[in-house]
């Protein structure tokens, strides 16, 4: 229905605009639109932007410069740089307006008010965290206005908002990836697990301890913790015996993970990732620098992760090397910088198919009908959905040999790739 009226809709501007030409002899003749009333008396309210053929392509990305997110987005900003910075796409430049989300919902919302009314954005990439989303996302349905996600989308209403498109995947595809590697790979039959009570945690572990008892596991336990908090003893010294602990708590992994080794229950079970983040290699390096035997404790924990850092493919190694010296401390080594930098590769891929004719439909609609392969592997939308069909690796912590660097003497970590989930659809594996 809404396409019929769009079509009624454009249909009576062209004959508005042919009436004003005759009226004025066809020459010079101009008009603006601020609405189209058809004859069945719809009203059609022109967004922002209004589509363009020519001129710069206008790309909002909304991120966490300041806060208590600043860390991820010092990372997402330059990845998004490095891939969409200075591109051209049939002869229009892409002009990067990055806007400050300053961590808070309210923050982000002010951000794409700004990128949408000043700026006249074509498409916004972000924000990241799951309040802002929501929040961005219900103004940019409003206007009209591609959203596009390079980290997990949850389900719900960004799943049902057709102005999302979530590159990055869904929180399903990780945790059941993470669930089954649990229980057919490691021969896990219980876990017990640790997260943030919000919308976060259980966006990021329901999908685990869903399909780790579907699989016929069984949760002994789920604690919740009450968020911010750097004290994790009370919860770490009451969990129950099981085969592993299952946690996850976004950019506060230092403290827990610290903790986990000073309670002593690693002695008691090993430590697994509902979700990546929070044991990422830049985790234990910090903790190694006050406690080497802490850090030593997180070898070989493993977690899911869109990008297989160990990958030969020629798309993961060119932006290896175009990344390394843009990252101030050396090469990536986490989903940081890939995903961002994925999600760019495929805004330029869907904007080649309509940079000519470039409007907010056709824009979605590119984005959605494009697969390419970028440093995360394969990405891909099947018909009907607006998140994408990709890989999810689990990957292990592990230590860079001293030999690759001689200069410094800390302790340094890394991701290795231990299996690879292919193609994994949007709403996870299935049974």
């Amino acid at each position: 229905m809404k396409k019929r009226y769009l079509l009624i809709g454009l249909l009576a501007l062209v004959l508005a605009l042919a009436l004003v030409a005759v009226a004025c002899g066809g020459e010079g003749a101009t008009t603006t639109a601020e609405q189209v009333t058809t004859t069945e008396q719809v009203t059609t309210t022109v967004g922002y932007p209004q589509g363009s053929s020519t001129g710069p392509i206008k790309v909002g990305h909304i991120f966490d410069d300041t806060g208590v997110e600043a860390v991820v987005g010092s990372l997402v900003k330059v990845a998004v740089q490095y891939t969409l910075g200075s591109a051209t796409v049939a002869g229009r430049p892409i002009e990067l307006i990055e806007e400050d989300s300053k961590s808070t919902v309210e923050g982000a919302v002010e951000a794409a008010r700004k990128l949408v009314e000043q700026d006249q954005v074509d498409v916004i990439l972000g924000p990241t965290q799951i309040g802002q989303k929501n929040a961005v996302a219900t103004y940019c349905a409003e206007k009209q206005v591609p959203m596009v996600l390079y980290n997990p989308t949850p389900s719900g209403p960004l799943e049902e908002n057709e102005w999302v498109i979530g590159v990055g995947g869904s929180p399903a595809q990780f945790g059941t990836c993470i669930a089954d590697y649990m229980y057919n790979v490691l021969g896990y039959r219980t876990i017990s697990t640790l997260g943030p009570e919000d919308t976060s945690g259980h966006a990021f572990f329901e999908p685990v301890t869903d399909y780790f008892t579907l699989l016929g596991g069984q949760v002994v336990q789920q604690q919740w913790a009450a968020m911010p908090t750097d004290d994790w003893s009370a919860y770490l010294t009451t969990v129950q015996d099981a085969d592993a602990l299952v946690a996850w708590v976004g950019g506060q992994g230092i403290p827990l993970l610290t903790q986990y080794y000073d309670t002593g229950l690693y002695n008691r079970m090993p430590i697994v990732g509902a979700f990546q983040g929070f044991m990422d290699p830049w985790v234990p390096r910090n903790i190694g620098e006050a406690n080497q035997a802490a850090a030593e404790t997180l070898l070989g924990a493993v977690c899911p992760l869109a990008w297989d850092p160990d990958s030969q493919d020629p798309a993961n190694l060119a932006f290896i090397e175009g990344m390394t010296p843009l990252k101030p401390w050396g090469k990536p080594t986490d989903d940081g910088l890939a995903g961002p930098a994925q999600t760019g590769q495929v805004l330029l891929a869907a904007l080649e198919s309509c940079a000519t004719n470039l409007s907010n439909l056709s824009l979605r609609d590119a984005l959605l009908a494009t697969s390419i392969t970028g440093p995360e592997g394969p990405v891909s939308f099947v018909p009907g959905e607006n998140i994408a069909t990709k890989n999810i690796y689990i990957v292990e912590v592990a230590l860079i040999p001293a030999a690759e660097h001689p200069e410094d003497p800390r302790l340094l970590f890394e991701y290795h790739t231990v299996k690879t989930y292919e193609a994994v659809p949007p709403h996870g594996l299935e049974q």
